[in-house]
């Protein structure tokens, strides 16, 4: 191929991306979508990035069925009472003083200091045979929250749901729609959970089971439950007790991304995560 060839097929590549990047430059919104301008600014300018923020107060609440009975065996030290006390003193300086202990169906029971409650923890004093209708617990807990104020709260369970009687049985297969059902007439709050896993002792101190689950519940504003969220699961990790954690009913906002690579098209340079 001879040079002015060469030269000519140069200027006409040059010619077609002047071509290319002057019609891009006059309608990038090519396809017309009614999200964007001509020039592809974005139409829908409402942005609201996620960042979680901390609560300025908290409640503290624990579940006292028999179910937990294997957490709470009197002087026995297991992962339970650390990890538990863990979060419950780096939550302290928020909350009023006192821990809510719940049981008989999901009643909230008069308040202990958090003092005595770790005093009545460690001696095995909330071994019960009480049950806990847990639908109602998270609704009673709800029905407490100021979330206008940025109130959380944390409530300690196995989750473990024992309904007595004739309906036992249909309420157990309906559990998991109850408790979407609570969450979801309550729109003012999100939840969130972090697993945690312990010792579970028999009456005489042995491990009836090495790794037993119980949860740390979060209930509040999406932005409080994140931030709380976050502090209990390095909270867990911390004494080696950490299992997973999930979200529920959260209001994550704008996403917040970038593009970061394009293939067959180009950044624009005005809107930087609009391609074209």
């Amino acid at each position: 191929m001879n040079i002015p060839i060469i030269r000519h097929i140069f200027v006409i590549a040059g010619i077609t991306w002047a071509i290319v990047l002057s019609s891009c430059g006059r309608d990038v919104n090519s396809i017309a979508d009614p999200h964007f301008d001509t020039n592809g600014a974005p139409l829908d300018t409402i942005v609201e990035l996620f960042s979680p923020k901390l609560p300025e107060s908290a409640k503290l609440y624990v579940e006292t069925s028999g179910s937990m009975n294997g957490f709470f065996r009197a002087n026995q030290a297991n992962n339970f009472k650390k990890t538990v006390w863990s979060v419950f003193s780096g939550v302290a300086p928020i909350t009023d003083g006192n821990v809510y202990t719940m049981s008989n169906g999901g009643d909230i029971d008069t308040p202990v200091t958090l003092g005595n409650f770790r005093n009545s923890m460690n001696a095995g004093a909330f071994v019960s045979n009480s049950s806990t209708h847990v639908p109602a617990m998270l609704h009673n807990i709800i029905e407490n929250i100021d979330t206008s104020k940025n109130e959380v709260a944390i409530l300690v369970s196995d989750m473990k749901y024992s309904p007595m009687g004739k309906t036992a049985a249909p309420e157990l297969l309906q559990y998991q729609e109850q408790i979407r059902n609570v969450i979801g007439v309550h729109s003012n709050v999100s939840l969130s959970f972090v697993c945690a896993n312990s010792e579970f002792l028999n009456p005489n101190g042995s491990v009836a089971e090495a790794n037993s689950p119980y949860y740390f519940i979060i209930i509040g504003n999406s932005e409080n439950v994140a931030a709380m969220r976050n502090n209990i699961a390095r909270w867990c990790e911390a004494t080696n007790s950490y299992v997973e954690s999930g979200d529920m009913a959260m209001n994550y906002h704008t996403p917040n991304y970038t593009i970061e690579n394009v293939k067959n098209g180009m950044l624009s340079s005005e809107y930087p995560n609009n391609c074209f």
